[in-house]
Parts: structure tokens; sequence; C-alpha cells
């Protein structure tokens, strides 16, 4: 189940696990898999590189687990983040 909320956050449900996500944050992450570079994926999406970091750590934090591996050539999934 997925809901909308005024303040721009979305609920997602699965398997009894409820995630809140700005819509910044699902865009971002959908940019990500598109664009697997951050720096480019934030460039598309007229975000800086450090606020686009931001926000992907403050997912991972509140997921409590990392979803992608950092290198220079851009992002990795982890097995989390498939």
């Amino acid at each position: 189940m997925t809901e909308a909320s005024f303040d721009g956050t979305i609920r997602i449900m699965t398997d009894n696990l409820i995630f809140r996500l700005k819509f910044r944050q699902l865009l971002l992450l959908r940019q990500i898999g598109r664009e697997p570079a951050l720096n480019r994926a934030a460039r598309s999406l007229n975000l800086s590189q450090p606020t686009a970091s931001k926000l992907l750590q403050d997912i991972e934090t509140d997921l409590e687990v990392q979803l992608f591996e950092r290198h220079t050539q851009g992002l990795t999934p982890t097995r989390a983040g498939w």
C-alpha cells in the first residue's frame, strides 16, 4: 500500500514495515537507478551533489541499511539495494 500526505512524504507499507520517504528522496532513488553516478543523478534533479548525498544518507539511516556502495566511478547497489 502506498499513500501520499500533505507534508510531502510518501508512506510505503510492505510486509508489515512502513517506510516514509520524502518525494525528493524517491525521485533521487529512481534517478540513481537510471544514472548510477550520484553527481549526474543530482544534476539531473537540479540538486547539488552534497544535497543528494545527504538525502541518500538519510534514507539509509532511516532504513538502517546501506543501499549502495560508493566508488569513484559511481554507485553500486548492495543486496539490500536491489
